[in-house]
């Protein structure tokens, strides 16, 4: 690709087209390895080796990464490993990064095949907004359950029902 970077033809609008095609699952199919060699990197805890605290601060020094981008490459890496069709479609270039990162957060292994067919076709903001409803609900959740369990199991005062008004 690069070869071509200075020639003096004109290219078309279709082989460009197809030359960002190419280059763009080319960088999905390379990141998604990357991932997976992170994944595995980190479960035999190789970055010890090196001295660091974690895979977070390793690939960072490594690779001049922010720790906020070594979090996300740890995050989408692991969540990858129970994920195989979603990693599968990111491999095939038939997902983006910006795509992966918010499905990640709400993909399941019960639900990794109806995500990743469904997800191909959706905007990454759509994406990102039911990655926030699922937070939302999660942190609901947790919230009642640590009301709950604060109270020794009883529900909260307003929803008992031998509580008189």
């Amino acid at each position: 690709m690069l070869e071509h970077m200075f020639d003096e033809r004109v290219p078309t609008g279709p082989s460009l087209i197809r030359s960002m095609d190419d280059g763009v699952a080319a960088m999905a199919s390379a990141s998604a390895e990357v991932l997976q060699a992170v994944a595995s990197f980190d479960e035999r805890r190789l970055w010890k080796n090196d001295g660091a605290t974690s895979m977070t601060p390793w690939l960072a020094a490594r690779y001049g990464l922010t720790w906020g981008t070594a979090r996300e490459w740890m995050r989408v890496a692991g969540a990858l490993r129970s994920l195989p069709t979603i990693a599968r479609r990111y491999r095939q270039g038939l997902l983006s990064w910006d795509q992966l990162r918010p499905l990640t957060r709400f993909a399941t292994p019960a639900t990794d095949r109806e995500l990743a067919d469904e997800a191909s076709t959706q905007p990454a903001s759509e994406l990102w907004r039911e990655a926030r409803r699922h937070e939302r609900i999660r942190t609901e959740e947790a919230q009642d359950l640590h009301a709950t369990r604060s109270r020794g199991g009883f529900p909260p005062i307003r929803e008992r029902p031998w509580r008189k008004r």
